[in-house]
């Protein structure tokens, strides 16, 4: 887990925070479409 941690900081300093969070939005809108 401390490995994916890292990465997940990574994202969040080299990409930006907004970006992560789209990241994870786009993720819960697949996640949605895929149970309906």
């Amino acid at each position: 887990m401390e490995v994916e941690r890292s990465q997940s900081e990574l994202w969040i300093t080299r990409y930006g925070f907004s970006k992560f969070e789209g990241i994870i939005n786009r993720g819960e809108e697949c996640h949605g479409e895929e149970m309906i």
